[in-house]
């Protein structure tokens, strides 16, 4: 005898529901790092509200700061405690074009990242997060039946930001930049010590930020955060 699938409870839909109350702080900054460099490598990070709140978010991505040091596979690790930071943005978009960070770990000692993106960032316009973004109008959603895993490709010119972008299935024209960025970075130990490295970095920045006079803007389905403007 099969197993009987109990169905799910009933409930009104959503239309009918009381709206869900706003959160008293909502997330207008998400940064997030993966870095290597000599002899240590690092993953932090950290989300803000439109005035700079380091609080508790009631958001996906709501956790003030989290983070780590790590030396090596067999080597310590070193927790991370707050950040503070100073960015830079490329004219006319949402994208880092460099900036500094400053790390305080468990013990005190301070750790400072200063990083510059050489390479226009990458965007999520076309990966597929918005209705009809890849030519046969899918989205990173859209089944390919049983025989997975599915490829699929398109090509888009994103050399120069911020540009126009027409997403395929919907005919939409909208202004695009990349939220992803690879960078190079020089960090400075605690103890004085200079290492090179890499990093790569995510930045979403939802409406109005006001650390770096980002005004409030429309939600775009959104995928505001996202580098659609």
């Amino acid at each position: 005898m099969g197993t009987v699938r109990e169905p799910p409870p009933l409930s009104g839909a959503a239309k009918w529901l009381p709206p869900a109350p706003p959160a008293p702080v909502t997330r207008a900054l998400r940064f997030s790092c993966f870095l290597e460099s000599e002899g240590f490598s690092s993953y932090f990070h950290f989300h803000e509200g439109a005035d700079g709140e380091n609080v508790y978010l009631n958001d996906a991505f709501g956790t003030p700061f989290e983070g780590w040091i790590n030396f090596g596979w067999d080597g310590a690790a070193l927790k991370l405690v707050s950040v503070r930071h100073q960015l830079q943005f490329a004219p006319g978009t949402r994208s880092l074009s460099g900036g500094t960070l400053v790390l305080t770990d468990e013990n005190g000692g301070e750790w400072r990242h200063s990083f510059d993106v050489p390479l226009p960032p990458h965007v999520l316009g076309q990966v597929g997060y918005h209705v009809g973004a890849w030519r046969d109008g899918g989205t990173i959603h859209t089944y390919h039946g049983p025989a997975n895993p599915a490829l699929e490709w398109d090509e888009f010119d994103f050399s120069v930001q911020p540009c126009e972008h027409t997403f395929p299935g919907t005919g939409e024209t909208r202004k695009v930049f990349g939220v992803e960025h690879l960078a190079r970075c020089s960090s400075t130990a605690p103890n004085g010590q200079v290492s090179k490295g890499r990093a790569q970095i995510e930045v979403f920045l939802n409406g109005r930020y006001a650390p770096y006079g980002f005004e409030a803007q429309s939600d775009q389905q959104g995928l505001s955060g996202r580098g659609v403007a």
